[in-house]
């Protein structure tokens, strides 16, 4: 059986070591990424993370972000950092947890829907997406960013 909910303090070291199986590349960060988990986990006004359980192991983890629209008086709900551990990849897992995150965004009368990141050439993201009747537009994403970006050390 597998258990849909937002994730806890308690699931701190195992999302860590999740985020770093996503992005290798970020594993010498290890302690700026648990840090940052911690914050989001200790203020929910910085987003959420939901995770999937099986067998008392998180298999799966979807951040949520927020971002408000004007036009809308309301916010996004973004995904970010979709992950699934790949023993669990093609069994529906991402599908339970879009499908339980759906259902508490649309009752959140501070939610007006969801929105996701997929490269151009993440093919499987796109793919799962559109099976949830999500709408697809090409868009490039710009950013100074002053941690990881090029022309900082």
């Amino acid at each position: 059986m597998i258990k849909i909910r937002f994730a806890t303090k308690e699931d701190l070291q195992e999302m860590t070591g999740l985020y770093i199986d996503n992005n290798p590349e970020y594993g010498s960060h290890h302690q700026r990424l648990k840090d940052g988990l911690s914050a989001l986990l200790d203020d929910s006004n910085k987003g959420h993370e939901v995770v999937a359980i099986s067998e008392g192991e998180i298999i799966g983890r979807i951040h949520i972000a927020t971002e408000w629209s004007v036009y809308r008086n309301a916010n996004f709900w973004m995904f970010e950092n979709v992950y699934i551990s790949p023993n669990w990849r093609r069994k529906g897992i991402y599908t339970l947890m879009h499908k339980w995150i759906y259902s508490r965004a649309k009752v959140d009368s501070n939610c007006c829907g969801l929105r996701f990141w997929a490269l151009e050439d993440n093919r499987a993201a796109r793919d799962a997406y559109h099976k949830m009747q999500m709408e697809g537009k090409i868009v490039e994403l710009f950013e100074n960013d002053f941690i990881f970006g090029k022309n900082n050390p």
